[in-house]
């Protein structure tokens, strides 16, 4: 008797070097997150010890956080309407562009606090499309049976970000300076888009609202119709 098909988490036909796609994406987007992380944390360092003022560093903080909470709802609603691959790409792109560009600047000797200011919250933004889209990807990818270690491995490398980012960002600044550490970053984007280059991730083919907001809106009534969940989300954002 014939082996049974592979089917995704999404009950898509998968073929039988799924894993080997997963793992292509996977290297290169974990790669991608790690420098990510590190160069947003050189440039908190910098701030910090550059301008000397603890109000300048938690705006240059608040800016690099708030762009990627506000426009989650936002990212979702796109990696739903758009092809995904496309998505993280631009998304790493355009992080990655922010950071070069900004290393360029401070390079040259133009990188006031206010071009900071500006670049962390740009940075932000392609970032709030980048993580529903990977989010979103992986249960096309990956057989049901296989989701649950999947999403494991992307916790542990966010965990690792989080835990080895202010460390390795620090020590680059510290090492190189902010050009060459904010230029780390972009290597980080184009290793991550070859490796989503060379993969294929399907489209969505569903029927949804003919606008992102009214998108976002049908989710929240789907969500109010869970009173745990909002309570969960409200908690989290809290």
């Amino acid at each position: 008797t014939s082996s049974p098909a592979l089917v995704s988490a999404s009950g898509r036909s998968l073929a039988p070097n799924w894993w080997a796609v997963v793992a292509l994406i996977w290297s290169g987007q974990a790669f991608s997150i790690i420098t990510s992380g590190a160069s947003g944390w050189a440039i908190i360092w910098h701030v910090t010890t550059t301008e000397g003022s603890a109000l300048k560093l938690a705006i240059v903080m608040a800016l690099s956080q708030l762009p990627l909470g506000l426009l989650a709802p936002l990212g979702g609603g796109a990696a739903d309407r758009y092809n995904r691959r496309t998505v993280m790409i631009i998304s790493d792109l355009g992080a990655g562009g922010m950071s070069l560009a900004l290393g360029a600047l401070a390079w040259l000797g133009h990188g006031s606090f206010a071009l900071i200011c500006l670049f962390a919250a740009l940075r932000s933004c392609f970032q709030a499309f980048h993580f529903p889209a990977m989010s979103a990807a992986m249960p096309m990818l990956v057989p049901e049976k296989h989701l649950m270690r999947v999403n494991t491995l992307d916790q542990a490398v966010g965990s690792i970000a989080n835990i080895g980012s202010p460390a390795i960002g620090i020590a680059l600044y510290t090492a190189f300076g902010l050009p060459y550490t904010l230029g780390l970053e972009f290597v980080g984007a184009l290793l991550a888009v070859a490796g989503l280059a060379l993969a294929r991730i399907p489209s969505v083919e569903a029927e949804m609202p003919p606008t992102i907001m009214g998108q976002i809106r049908e989710g929240w009534r789907a969500l109010s119709a869970n009173s745990g969940l909002v309570s969960l989300i409200v908690a989290l954002t809290a």
